[in-house]
């Protein structure tokens, strides 16, 4: 989805999380596009109507970062605004607005100055250690007809 004023001012690249697709952006696509902005909400790479390559090794961040980065040249632009839900990589981003997740980096040091403190939220974060595995979470998701999936997405 692309909304593009006259003079648009900046383009703010909205990236969706995991189970999404671009239309969770949607209310503010028109909101930011009224304010001057060139707004694009990309179905992020296996989600919805995008390709879906086989080989686990396409989803590498490198690849969908180059996605963004190509969306962005293809735009016109060689910065943006990046609103994501979810991860992400600083580099060729004017401003970073995250959605539901915190800075790596935040949260990295916070967790090492008091690591028994913030145990109940290295537990509750599990999933982000538990997807960094080379093919465990794919098999998992694969089990029972996607029923985890299902659970926890719909």
């Amino acid at each position: 989805m692309e909304e593009k004023p006259e003079n648009a001012k900046e383009l703010i690249i909205f990236l969706h999380g995991f189970s999404q697709f671009w239309y969770a952006w949607k209310p503010y696509l028109e909101y930011f596009s009224n304010k001057g902005f060139h707004v694009v909400a990309p179905d992020m790479r296996g989600f919805n109507d995008s390709d879906k390559p086989d080989a686990t090794a396409s989803y590498d961040m490198k690849y969908l970062m180059s996605d963004v980065l190509e969306l962005m040249h293809h735009c016109g632009y060689s910065k943006a605004i990046i609103i994501g839900h979810d991860w992400g990589d600083p580099e060729k981003i004017e401003a970073a607005i995250v959605v539901n997740s915190p800075h790596r980096g935040a949260y990295a040091a916070n967790i090492r100055k008091k690591p028994l403190l913030n145990l109940r939220q290295t537990l509750r974060s599990w999933y982000i250690y538990f997807f960094q595995l080379p093919w465990l979470p794919e098999q998992v998701m694969r089990c029972c007809d996607f029923a985890w999936l299902k659970r926890g997405c719909f």
